[in-house]
């Protein structure tokens, strides 16, 4: 397999994972923020505001309606009570109530002399202040307010249904979903950007220099500061690298000395990688075999050195799936043998027609 094949996986791996990873980090967060914090605030807004709006109704109409208590003016209380009922459409009931609960006047005719004794109507008669408690049919709340002239004369009661608010607040529920679909997108957006920029940009400037050095054109470091993986990754592979470039070579032995190189060059770099692997020279000949290729073949890897690569094993599937890649040059070729259990994928490479070596991976 060719390094640019063995990089350009490993980076799509590592992309495909940190995605996959911030998807769910950034789904979650946006989820507790719309669930936990906007929502819940603008719930809670909405409330306040029905409360702020009982509790002025009940300031503007408390004077009016203790002038006509104390007057007995029967006609001002009922005007009274029919104004508050056209102010709002969230208001469904006003009452006023005697200290004991009796029903001095009602939006309802019928509710006319009745006495109010449960608790909430008590608590709020002997209560000094206004109080609130909230009721099920229709959902909403009853607001109170004392009525006071020179003696407490009675309270004031308005219900405020929450109709209108829980069909407001299911708006902005699609409002928020709405705008929490492109955020999350534009979200994700950033950190893919981000991703390329820090992770795949620097693997595939391994991936240019990598070749470089295979075909012979230089012997370029790595530059990484960071002190993360991609760093450490650097580091390796520029000691690699130093590896390979060190030595002076003579007229005589360019040859021998290349190869030793080239050694050096695969041995440092398998170590990087978990497959089972096998590399040969411009012979044919196995010049790198890793414990896991050998024993995909069931072969010794020590014996297996300068072996030619079709002498290695008798097993057919092998055998056909090399000499279709020497027929194949420069071309990756994958396949399945089944008398291995294995996965095989096989490259022989070209240089200006003339063989450079052949490098087999099982997977």
């Amino acid at each position: 397999m060719k390094i640019s094949k063995i990089i350009k996986e490993s980076k799509q791996k590592i992309f495909v994972k940190f995605l996959a990873f911030s998807l769910v980090i950034i789904g979650l967060l946006v989820v507790i923020f719309y669930a936990f914090q906007l929502l819940p605030a603008q719930k809670k807004l909405l409330k306040d505001k029905l409360l702020d709006r009982a509790k002025t109704i009940s300031n503007i109409s408390s004077p009016i309606i203790v002038k006509a208590l104390d007057t007995k003016e029967d006609i001002m209380l009922l005007s009274q009570i029919d104004n508050i009922m056209k102010y709002a459409d969230d208001v469904y009931t006003v009452y006023i109530l005697d200290n004991e609960g009796g029903v001095l006047a009602h939006n309802k005719t019928g509710e006319w002399g009745k006495i109010y004794a449960d608790a909430n109507t008590q608590k709020a008669l002997k209560s000094i202040n206004d109080n609130i408690f909230n009721t099920s049919e229709p959902s909403g709340f009853i607001y109170s307010h004392p009525l006071v002239s020179s003696d407490r004369i009675g309270t004031l009661f308005i219900g405020v249904s929450n109709q209108k608010t829980t069909e407001a607040f299911s708006t902005m529920m699609e409002n928020a979903l709405y705008a929490a679909i492109p955020t999350f997108l534009i979200v994700v957006l950033v950190f893919s950007m981000f991703v390329s920029r820090e992770i795949t940009t620097p693997i595939i400037k391994f991936e240019r220099i990598l070749n470089s050095i295979l075909l012979g054109k230089g012997n370029e470091y790595i530059s990484s500061y960071k002190n993360d993986e991609i760093g450490h990754i650097a580091y390796k592979i520029n000691g690699i690298i130093d590896k390979f470039s060190k030595g002076t070579i003579t007229a005589q032995d360019e040859i021998t000395s290349t190869r030793e190189r080239t050694h050096l060059f695969v041995n440092e770099l398998s170590k990087l990688f978990s497959e089972g692997l096998i590399i040969t020279d411009n012979e044919d000949k196995v010049i790198h075999m890793n414990e896991k290729a050998a024993a995909a073949i069931s072969v010794s890897s020590t014996e297996s050195i300068g072996k030619h690569v079709l002498d290695l094993t008798s097993n057919n599937d092998f055998i056909e799936l090399v000499k279709k890649s020497m027929n194949n040059s420069n071309k990756l070729i994958t396949e399945n043998l089944p008398t291995l259990n294995k996965t095989a994928k096989i490259i022989a490479v070209n240089k200006e027609s003339d063989l450079v070596g052949m490098i087999i991976m099982f997977v």
